[in-house]
């Protein structure tokens, strides 16, 4: 089974697809700086879906304000399939560990990360979602019940936005038919990613919880968004290409 393996070393391939996140990335980056870090990521893989070859100086700037690990900054077509697949057949690390741009991440989450996939019976982690909206807003008590389900794993509960993390190894045993299909999933792509590790072992979610700003959900109507979510989820069961439902 690929995922018997134990790796003691752990290191952590952090992969970054981002598109005109600036803000958002440099929070981030910002965040990752912190003591709490140090050692704890091998490598940032940055993938940008503008086409730019390198990061605006503010970001570069920051990569470079004190020793760390290496930051990558790469290209891909626009989309979060093409950008993650590009980002998974880069990295090196033993554990490869996805985050949005605007993820506000907890400082126990590498050891967290470490200590799920040492175990050979999970094969794909997760943490708690958190809705943090802009200062100064008050959060809904609906993204309250979100969060509640997003505990549970189920095609719709489990997002991208929670971080999934995985060994390597199991990413490489499924990279000939995994790849193909995020490279053609702009959208979608936690759902294929979840279901291609599925079949190597279990789904576990962390108590850590990762904050991520509802801004898509603010911007299009909370109950409207769910129920278009919903809606590419069914469509994305029945074969729907992803770049239809796009």
């Amino acid at each position: 089974m690929p995922n018997g393996v134990l790796h003691m070393s752990g290191r952590i391939s952090l992969i970054i697809p981002t598109f005109r996140d600036d803000a958002s990335l440099t929070g981030l980056l910002h965040q990752l700086q912190a003591p709490a870090f140090t050692g704890k990521i091998f490598e940032i893989i940055i993938i940008d879906g503008e086409g730019r070859t390198a990061p605006p100086p503010l970001i570069a700037n920051l990569a470079h304000m004190k020793s760390g690990p290496d930051m990558i900054w790469q290209t891909a077509a626009r989309g979060r399939g093409p950008q993650i697949a590009h980002g998974l057949s880069y990295a090196r690390g033993d554990y490869l560990w996805i985050l949005h741009a605007d993820a506000q991440i907890d400082p126990k989450s590498p050891s967290e990360i470490r200590d799920f996939l040492r175990h050979p019976n999970f094969s794909l982690g997760m943490f708690r979602l958190d809705f943090r909206p802009p200062r100064g807003k008050r959060k809904r008590a609906t993204y309250s019940l979100f969060e509640f389900f997003a505990r549970l794993d189920t095609p719709l509960t489990s997002f991208g936005d929670q971080g999934f993390f995985f060994r390597r190894e199991d990413f490489l045993s499924l990279s000939e038919t995994l790849l193909p299909r995020l490279k053609a999933a702009p959208i979608v792509e936690d759902v294929i990613l979840r279901k291609a590790l599925k079949s190597l072992g279990r789904v576990r979610k962390s108590r850590l919880k990762i904050g991520t700003c509802p801004r898509r959900f603010e911007r299009r109507g909370l109950w409207r968004t769910q129920f278009i979510n919903a809606l590419i989820l069914l469509k994305a069961k029945f074969g729907t290409p992803a770049d239809q439902l796009y």
